[in-house]
């Protein structure tokens, strides 16, 4: 159980660093199309990001039996890296 929290809070820490790096960045985002963004692609990094730990915390804290956790974490990869060839399809 300990494990677990450790677990979600270094999660909270990324997301906090994740953020602190898109704006440090800013400048390099302010030059990217919106055209491929649905709000804006700092807003979009960040909501991105805070997703993926939702997700991860969801596997660790809801689902018990390790098979459970490793197929669903299977299936959420193989959905991101679909999710992420079409945008990258869409925005080339």
């Amino acid at each position: 159980m300990m494990l677990a929290r450790l677990i979600v809070g270094f999660s909270g820490f990324l997301v906090l660093f994740w953020s602190v790096a898109l704006l440090v960045n800013f400048p390099i985002y302010q030059e990217t199309t919106i055209q491929g963004t649905l709000i804006h692609p700092i807003v979009d990094g960040i909501l991105f990001f805070a997703i993926i730990v939702v997700l991860i915390a969801f596997v660790a804290y809801v689902l018990k039996t390790p098979k459970l956790k490793n197929f669903s974490m299977a299936v959420l990869g193989a959905i991101s890296i679909i999710f992420i060839f079409v945008f990258y399809t869409i925005g080339g």
